[in-house]
């Protein structure tokens, strides 16, 4: 092989080593970088969401308090009017708020005035005259009924906000979860006389959950009640079942961890390969409370690592190409190079001989 042949080699061996060693190790270092930000990212997004959904409900959990409030300074109305009064407000609300199903209060007995005899079994009442009305739109119109749980509120009723579990309900032949927000009625005197609630559609939730996967880091997202349920999801067959048995194919070994995570409203991320999506998934999992009721719910959001790391593969195809070209061009001017160092020690050397 002549020896400019052999320098080249040499010196264009140990440029691409060189070369291809700072980019690999660059690439890396972006890689790295672009999947903790990623992560920030994520976690922010999560907290983002969560707090929107969050203050949405808020607002239910107001128009509980508010009543409560309102009916806790019941004995500055007249008897005569108290129960017809808060009636009236509980319709108005309930008319003026679309997401709402029903609105309904349970008194304890003989607390709100001595008038039962007055109201026995009328709508909205017991047998025996006891105020449980419940303005309900269930069957598709409002109507006033009695609440047909009215012995388990009154079993369970305490001073604190409080947040059901949700359930399953045909409304207008759509199936759909409902959920109740309770606030505690307290006299002047610091005495519980009863509850007032609302019972909530969580339908609204699924549109804002799927703006949320139309994000195009966005794989996965979900939102869950504390007992676990499915309220909304990207999948929207999940909605309705329990996290355990729907989502345990997206966690994993990590299943328990993240129900158990959901009930206590900790935080929780994981990293799991997606043989769904043939990558791996960045998932972050933010705890929510609503009110005072210390029932947390929980936002799921998961991000693609393939969709997360699309501008650093893009990058190292270019960087590829860039190598190819730069040692093809690199080889060319090296040769000459060699072609030029190496004659005059050519000709020396034919002259010696």
């Amino acid at each position: 092989m002549k020896l400019r042949i052999k320098l080249s080699i040499i010196v264009i061996s140990i440029l691409v080593v060189v070369v291809s060693t700072v980019l690999v190790i660059m690439l890396n270092i972006a890689s790295n970088m672009q999947i903790a930000s990623a992560k920030k990212g994520t976690a922010f997004l999560a907290e983002y969401i969560a707090v929107d959904i969050q203050r949405r409900y808020e607002v239910y959990m107001g128009i509980a308090r508010n009543l409560a409030t309102i009916m806790s300074q019941y004995e500055t109305v007249e008897p005569e009017i108290r129960r017809e009064r808060y009636i009236a407000n509980m319709t108005y609300l309930l008319n003026s708020n679309d997401r709402l199903v029903g609105i309904f209060s349970v008194w304890r007995p003989d607390t709100i005035d001595d008038l039962n005899d007055q109201f026995a079994g009328q709508p909205g009442y017991t047998d025996d005259g006891q105020f449980i009305p419940w303005v309900s739109r269930t069957g598709g119109t409002t109507e006033l009924l009695a609440y047909p749980d009215y012995q388990v509120v009154l079993s369970t009723m305490t001073n604190q906000e409080y947040l059901s579990d949700p359930w399953s309900i045909t409304i207008t032949g759509n199936n759909t979860n409902l959920v109740n927000f309770r606030a505690p009625i307290i006299n002047s005197r610091n005495q519980l006389v009863g509850i007032v609630g609302v019972n909530v559609n969580t339908a609204a939730l699924q549109p804002i959950i799927e703006s949320v996967i139309n994000m195009p880091e966005v794989t996965e997202a979900m939102v869950y009640t504390n007992n676990g349920t499915i309220i909304a999801h990207g999948v929207i067959d999940r909605i309705g079942k329990n996290l355990e048995q729907a989502d345990s194919v997206l966690y994993g070994t990590d299943t328990s961890t993240v129900s158990s995570a959901v009930k206590s409203g900790t935080m929780f991320r994981t990293r799991k390969h997606s043989d769904i999506y043939k990558t791996d998934l960045e998932m972050v999992l933010f705890p929510f409370t609503i009110g005072n009721t210390g029932t947390p719910w929980a936002l799921m959001i998961g991000t693609s690592e393939s969709v997360i790391l699309q501008d650093v593969n893009q990058m190292r195809i270019v960087t590829i190409i860039i190598l190819v070209v730069a040692v093809i061009i690199t080889a060319g001017i090296v040769f000459l190079i060699a072609t030029n160092i190496v004659h005059p020690i050519v000709s020396v050397t034919e002259t010696l001989k």
